[in-house]
């Protein structure tokens, strides 16, 4: 058991000041006593935030999804420096060998207790629309098959809903509990609907590479602001303007999904990179393909809930629950809170969102002082 004292934490109901925290593997209390011989760590004031989960991310330091086992594990070492303690490694649409390389990797990687927690594997694609394909590979959409979900590894699935098969196939998903996400679509907004009744409970990086929201065709933007589903949000100011943010953080003030989909090119200086089968060049903090397709992003968590924090004045606990509390309810895992019984899953941020100290599952994965 440890004991963190000194921090103001963040809990789904307020921020406590001066409070503190006794864990083991789990949270064990909350503004208590320290229990005598145990060992004390001084937060020296800061903030002390739910573990950060980012379900929506390629690749990290020159590291991708789809390079295998030995790549995730690089990319768990890494995420902590900025707060996150769980993540679902995602791909990219490619060969269904090359796919499934992808996804034994991540399950290879799962074993790892080093790091950030692999929490399973987010497929997106193949099952995407041609015509909302952003930066995957045209050569290499399929329609949505159950043959795809041979591995237990899946824990999300993106696709398009007006693919053949798409309902045959949402149903199979829901029985085996991996969560579909619609995104990489072109789909009406009734058809959307009836999607979330075939169980899809999420949208796909909101706003991007699907149907936009318009006067008389709200589309599945406008789908994904007023369905009763999850919607991620990618906020590095670039996929999304601040005011946009604003209007999705008024429209739905519960259930948003704060994600980077970050790639490879994130953690390095800007220049050429590579998706799946596709090239790029960062250039001025975006990823673009060479005909301007943005390819993802080169965000990390912790700066996506400073900028959204800082364009919506949403507090502290209404962003905690889009980073943290709901990407975990959305995966069914006790995890996104500092509650008793929740895993001690944490990180201590300072005034500028950078973090100090991330622990994960009661481990300590990352100690500024020490890096």
């Amino acid at each position: 058991m440890k004991y963190v004292y000194n921090v103001d934490i963040v809990t789904p109901d307020a921020v406590l000041p001066n409070s503190s925290l006794l864990y083991a593997e789990t949270v064990l209390s909350i503004g208590k006593p320290c229990p005598e011989g145990i060992e004390m760590l001084d937060g020296q004031g800061l903030t002390l935030w739910p573990g950060l989960i980012d379900i929506h991310i390629h690749g990290f330091g020159g590291h991708d999804t789809m390079d295998g086992g030995s790549a995730v594990a690089e990319i768990a070492k890494e995420l902590p420096r900025f707060g996150v303690t769980a993540f679902l490694p995602t791909t990219v649409t490619g060969l269904r060998e090359t796919v499934f390389f992808a996804l034994d990797g991540v399950k290879k990687a799962m074993k790892n207790d080093e790091g950030a927690q692999v929490l399973g594997a987010h497929l997106e694609g193949p099952f995407l629309s041609s015509e909302r394909l952003g930066a995957h590979d045209a050569h290499f959409i399929r329609f949505p098959s159950k043959a795809w979900l041979e591995t237990d590894v899946i824990k999300l699935v993106t696709a398009a809903p007006e693919l053949p098969g798409a309902q045959g196939f949402f149903t199979v998903c829901r029985d085996r509990g991996i969560r579909v996400s619609l995104g990489h679509t072109n789909a009406s907004f009734e058809l959307c609907e009836k999607a979330v009744g075939w169980g899809a409970a999420s949208f796909t990086h909101t706003f991007n590479a699907m149907s936009p929201l318009t006067p008389r065709l709200p589309g599945a933007a406008g789908a994904a602001l007023l369905l009763d589903c999850f919607a991620e949000l990618i906020c590095d100011n670039i996929h999304i303007a601040p005011a946009v943010q604003k209007l999705a953080f008024l429209l739905k003030p519960e259930r948003l999904i704060l994600i980077t989909d970050s790639i490879r090119a994130a953690g390095l200086p800007e220049g050429s990179f590579t998706l799946g089968t596709l090239s790029g060049i960062v250039r001025n903090g975006a990823a673009r393909l060479s005909d301007g397709t943005l390819a993802g992003s080169v965000l990390t968590m912790n700066n996506a809930i400073a900028n959204f924090m800082r364009n919506t004045a949403a507090s502290a606990p209404q962003t905690a629950r889009f980073a943290s509390e709901n990407p975990a309810a959305l995966l069914g895992v006790r995890k996104g809170r500092i509650q008793t019984g929740y895993d001690a899953d944490f990180a201590l941020f300072d005034g500028d969102f950078q973090a100090r100290l991330t622990v994960s599952r009661g481990k300590t994965i990352y100690c500024a002082e020490n890096n």
